[in-house]
């Protein structure tokens, strides 16, 4: 009889330890305890009861099936036994020099810049006017100023190009400018590719682009000085500035206000023994503002004249 017991009991025990629910395991609340005393458990209505569930109570991990039991709810991170991934991203590949790129995406070779000089234009690593500190970063031009703006000096004949019959845009000519070195002037055509500039000293042959014609001091080029410019002014050490008008008041006219009369008495009048004036005074139209007089000496013969009449007029009343 007592070992029947012991046995009943035995039993009763090995159920009671087998109904237990695994941690992790769904759960209702209430019901079926769950294993190692964890509390069955979900945030809300809305989600599945598990056993040591996030924010369910505890007393030890052991009662914590996602977390650890902090401060008495199960919500503290569980270390993991996996390696630490690296916080460094992986290497890129870089952009070669006049590819298309995207600036803020994937970096340009030699640290040039992905620039399009407006938004209509594709953005190219070490295009033209982007920023830079070294030739490297260029692919087209040098690097001018901290920019990439200056001639890419070419150690051979450059190419010649062939057009095309079919209408649209098409490059410049290849220049075939032929001149000593030092010797065109500000605006002449000129040879981007010779070595030494045939331009004056210090200006610059250039043209912002293969569909343009090169010139001397032309807009964009190299400078110091407003002198070395041809259609601007020197800004920041390259040829685009505003360029101001020297004629801004108008320059006074030294040409004779036309139809003006001016009176120009002769000393030529003379009168005859009768008394009878014969003057000789003809007005003449000149350019000549002011009226001009030749002196007192015309004004005494003139007013001998008149005295001579009156006496004549007595004399012929006597």
């Amino acid at each position: 009889m007592r070992y029947s017991f012991f046995a009943l009991a035995a039993a009763g025990v090995l159920a009671s330890a087998q109904s237990t629910i695994p941690l992790g395991e769904n759960c209702t609340p209430g019901g079926t305890p769950c294993a190692g005393g964890a509390n069955c458990y979900a945030t809300n209505s809305m989600l599945q009861p598990r056993c040591g569930n996030f924010q369910s109570s505890c007393t030890s991990d052991a009662q914590c099936a996602f977390n650890t039991c902090n401060g008495g709810l199960c919500n503290g991170p569980k270390p993991s036994s996996a390696p630490v991934p690296s916080s460094t991203p992986p290497a890129t590949t870089p952009i070669p020099l006049g590819e298309q790129c995207t600036p803020g995406g994937t970096p340009c070779a030699n640290g040039a810049n992905c620039y399009a000089t407006n938004s209509m234009l594709q953005p190219r690593c070490g295009n033209f006017q982007s920023s830079c500190t070294s030739d490297a970063q260029c692919a087209y031009n040098t690097c001018n100023g901290g920019f990439c703006s200056g001639p890419k000096a070419s150690s051979s004949t450059p190419p010649t190009v062939t057009s095309s019959a079919a209408p649209g845009w098409s490059p410049a000519p290849s220049p075939t400018i032929s001149a000593p070195a030092g010797s065109l002037a500000l605006g002449a055509e000129c040879n981007p590719y010779v070595t030494p500039s045939q331009c004056m000293a210090g200006v610059e042959c250039w043209a912002s682009n293969a569909g343009l014609i090169a010139k001397c001091g032309n807009f964009n080029a190299a400078c110091k000085t407003d002198a070395q410019c041809a259609y601007n002014t020197c800004n920041n050490g390259i040829c685009n500035g505003l360029r101001m008008s020297s004629s801004g008041l108008p320059v006074a006219s030294s040409t004779p206000v036309p139809g003006t009369l001016s009176v120009q008495p002769t000393p030529s009048s003379g009168s005859s023994g009768n008394g009878t004036v014969h003057p000789s005074h003809t007005p003449s139209t000149t350019s000549s503002g002011t009226p001009e007089f030749t002196g007192a000496a015309s004004a005494e013969k003139v007013a001998g004249g008149i005295f001579a009449i009156v006496f004549g007029a007595i004399a012929m009343g006597l």
